[in-house]
């Protein structure tokens, strides 16, 4: 097995490994609710938020990066909770 060989399959693993490793998301002032997370390369997930006000609108939903380790994110005025497995 050749160098690149185990590079692909180190960054495989890495990138499988965090596809089953999702993080829980949660907003401190319940001003918007998580309708979604995709996984990102081999660290990093967007995740998809709506605000409350617009109901189930979910043409208007934002979005942002959290990398692997992160505590916490702000957005539009409000804090999101990251934990991870």
């Amino acid at each position: 097995m050749g160098i690149l060989d185990w590079l692909i399959a180190a960054y495989l693993g890495k990138k499988t490994h965090n596809v089953v490793n999702r993080p829980t998301v949660s907003s401190l002032k319940g001003k918007f609710h998580v309708i979604g997370m995709e996984p990102v390369g081999a660290s990093q997930w967007r995740i998809f938020i709506l605000d409350r006000r617009h109901g189930d609108n979910t043409s208007l939903r934002e979005s942002f990066h959290v990398r692997r380790g992160d505590t916490q994110h702000s957005q539009g005025g409000d804090t999101f909770t990251i934990f991870w497995p």
